[in-house]
């Protein structure tokens, strides 16, 4: 058996044995899991009154409930708060443990990707090697990727509702209903993602939750700027004093000439943002073309080494251009 082979077979072997012992440690857990949430719900159930902790012990709930068994110094500290809050922004059911764990599934399934691609045609050991680097870094960074892109789109579905919300409360306060009052219709009445925040700011409250730290933590959440002038406007009236319906009124007047402002802005800055587009992607289609058009000589960029080695620098110099322009037309609103 040759050393590519010993390879290919150490790494086929890698990745079944991760995934035999995720699926055992999923196994494990589940039944100790359930017990344990069980336990938690009827101590909470049992006790008639809540005192300062029960926020802490119903946190407490949601962030151990179904963690994967892993080293603590994978999901403790500063690293494992960031992933966690990563995770609430984006609205993802895990824990810190299940990310990792999937993160490494990802990483191991784009390493047999590579490998099996590599494999089937038949290119030589640098290429191979190539083949598996780039779907290892795929495997890596994906994940994160798309959890950071739910972020974004799940933030600009709040602040799209922010608005609303405001000019709810506000008219809810003038007709005479209560702070609490006015949250609770607010939340039954605005459409997710924003509904579901304000349901868990909600029940925070009715568990004995203070209602700035049950506001301060839904900010921190949310990580909005637009929340953040809401919350900010909240909590100054909450110490000073006054009416609460005209600071919403201006804050929501306030948000929606930002949104306007920032359509402008996405609409003047058009013409640059799909210009990368077009600088970026008509060197990549020439190449094949060129490449179907005359097989024989742009073909030995695939084939031949140095070719490769090219083709890989133009394509990062591409890649490089491209997030350049878009980094020069984003504009903080």
């Amino acid at each position: 058996m040759t050393d590519v082979a010993v390879l290919q077979w150490s790494i086929a072997a890698g990745a079944g044995g991760a995934m035999a012992l995720t699926v055992a440690g999923v196994a494990q857990v589940s039944r100790a899991t359930r017990r344990r949430v069980r336990g938690r719900l009827e101590s909470l159930q049992d006790n008639s009154t809540y005192t300062s902790e029960a926020p802490q012990s119903v946190e407490l709930l949601r962030d151990r409930s179904s963690k994967i068994p892993l080293p603590s110094w994978l999901t403790a500290g500063q690293s494992g708060e960031r992933i966690q809050r990563m995770l609430e922004q984006a609205g993802l059911d895990l824990r810190v443990g299940e990310y990792l764990t999937l993160r490494v599934l990802a990483t191991t399934l784009g390493l047999a990707v590579g490998l099996v691609l590599a494999r089937t045609l038949g290119v030589d050991a640098f290429t191979a090697a190539v083949a598996m680097t780039f779907g290892t870094t795929l495997g890596v960074f994906l994940p994160t990727l798309f959890i950071r892109r739910r972020i974004t789109r799940r933030r600009k579905a709040i602040e799209r509702e922010l608005v609303e919300m405001c000019d709810l409360m506000a008219s809810m306060l003038q007709s005479g209903f209560g702070y609490l009052q006015a949250l609770n219709a607010v939340s039954e009445q605005v459409e997710e993602p924003l509904a579901g925040e304000l349901t868990r700011m909600r029940d925070q409250i009715r568990l004995g939750a203070g209602v700035d730290e049950a506001l301060v933590q839904l900010n921190d959440r949310l990580n909005s700027a637009d929340f953040d002038m809401v919350a900010t406007a909240i909590l100054i009236q909450r110490t000073s004093g006054g009416s609460l319906a005209p600071i919403l009124s201006g804050v929501a007047k306030t948000i929606r000439d930002r949104h306007l402002f920032r359509a402008e802005v996405a609409a003047l800055t058009s013409r640059e943002r799909y210009s990368a587009i077009v600088l970026a992607g008509f060197p990549l289609l020439l190449t094949a073309l060129l490449n179907l058009m005359l097989p024989e000589t742009f073909g030995r960029l695939f084939t031949d080494p140095v070719g490769r080695m090219i083709l890989a620098v133009a394509l990062v110099a591409d890649a490089t251009g491209y997030f350049l322009i878009k980094r020069a037309t984003r504009l903080e609103v």
